[in-house]
């Protein structure tokens, strides 16, 4: 009988072969045969079996698997090859930027337990007109100053341009658009009040709640409550000498304030 080799048909001819066998050899022949065609041999019509992957350790299996994603990972569980979730938050796709006007971003796609998930883009848009809206691709959005008109939200400037990142006004065509614009008109007396813009008008006046009207409980005929100019408070004071008064004396007369005090000239003895 021909040799049989690993993975070969079984041979046609077997049992024709074993008719030139003695017969007190048949039973031992049948038997070696029989182990034999179980374990080197197929049979036409059943399929080859893929060979076991034996591993001792994970690198083995590191190529085992084509078609492993790098969310994956291959691994060596009971001598041999398995996979297996890899760790998340590793990367598993490039960041880049979009063609949209403005662009957007799309950060690094991410594992997360097995998956390589979908990553949301960001809009480059930061709403600033004076500013431009760019995409890097490795590192994302950035807004770097632009140049060109705007609009202050000011009805008192005109010709606003785009300076530094932000919108400058140009000329002013109102007396004022804001209680700063006014400080030029102050008399420098802080009792006569405090000039403010009217925003409707777009013209500065003075705020009635800011004059000091001294309370005059206190007042006599020499002495009143009178502001002070450089700070805006009241104080008691006396008033000018020789301002007009009454000491209550009928005996004198040209009653006149003194440092205060109300002082009239004799005329008669009570």
């Amino acid at each position: 009988m021909p040799p049989i080799r690993v993975g070969s048909p079984c041979p046609a001819t077997t049992m024709e072969s074993m008719k030139r066998i003695q017969p007190a050899l048949l039973p031992c022949v049948f038997a070696l045969l029989s182990v034999a065609l179980a374990s080197r041999c197929t049979s036409d019509d059943a399929p080859d079996e893929e060979p076991a992957e034996v591993c001792a350790e994970d690198v083995d299996c590191e190529s085992f698997f084509k078609d492993l994603s790098p969310c994956e990972e291959a691994f060596c569980e009971l001598d041999h090859c398995a996979r297996r979730p890899g760790p998340d938050d590793v990367p598993c796709g490039a960041s880049g930027c979009t063609t949209d006007t403005p662009p957007k971003w799309q950060p690094p796609r991410l594992c997360a337990k097995g998956v390589c998930l979908l990553s949301s883009g960001s809009s480059c848009d930061d709403g600033e007109i004076c500013t431009a809206d760019k995409c890097d691709s490795g590192k994302g959005c950035h807004n770097p100053p632009a140049a060109g008109p705007c609009d202050d939200g000011s009805k008192c400037t005109k010709g606003d341009a785009c300076k530094g990142g932000a919108c400058v006004g140009g000329a002013k065509i109102c007396e004022c658009s804001i209680d700063k614009d006014c400080v030029p008109l102050e008399d420098g007396n802080a009792c006569n009040g405090t000039m403010i813009c009217n925003k409707v008008s777009n013209t500065c006046l003075v705020d009635p709640g800011s004059v000091v009207a001294c309370n005059p409980a206190l007042d006599t005929d020499c002495i009143a409550a009178q502001c002070e100019p450089t700070v805006g408070t009241c104080d008691l004071k006396p008033l000018p000498k020789g301002t007009s008064c009454d000491d209550g004396n009928d005996c004198t007369e040209k009653d006149a304030c003194d440092q205060g005090q109300c002082n009239g000239t004799k005329i008669c003895e009570k």
